[in-house]
């Protein structure tokens, strides 16, 4: 359990950290991220497990609510990791971003077809590309999120 959680939260970083980059406009070293991880564990490893156990009941549930859940995934980390909201209104204000939003279903689709480029990747490369093709799609999101109006 606690390896799942410390990679769960790993995992957080791998979209916080384009974040971070780009409300910042400064090269985020391993260092930063981990010391703004490190200011307040609690919350983002509370943040992580809401979010992943919400995604998996979800899914669960149906196989839509779950993958809804999942396309809200990086604005919720950039409002987890740049905002002093609460959890659950990290969570609401992400929803709204994504799907009230007039590019909603543009930037939905982008998401889509970035993760069919990443597992093209992934199967091309026997799991070696993902290395390079996880953290470069990350980044290409949170930038068409800011470029979309989803994130401001």
């Amino acid at each position: 359990m606690p390896y799942t959680l410390v990679g769960l939260m790993i995992s957080m970083l791998f979209h916080a950290v384009p974040a971070m980059y780009y409300d910042s406009g400064e090269i985020i070293t391993p260092e930063q991220a981990f010391s703004h991880l490190l200011r307040d564990p609690l919350r983002y490893l509370l943040a992580t497990l809401i979010f992943t156990v919400s995604m998996g009941i979800g899914f669960l549930l149906c196989l839509l609510p779950g993958i809804a859940i999942g396309f809200v995934m990086p604005v919720y980390i950039n409002r987890i990791f740049l905002t002093e909201q609460t959890i659950p209104d990290a969570m609401a204000s992400a929803f709204q971003a994504v799907y009230r939003s007039p590019q909603s279903w543009g930037f939905v689709g982008l998401q889509i077809l970035v993760g069919l480029l990443v597992v093209l990747s992934a199967v091309c490369t026997c799991g070696v590309g993902l290395l390079v093709t996880v953290p470069i799609s990350c980044f290409f999101i949170q930038n068409a999120a800011y470029h979309k109006g989803i994130l401001r």
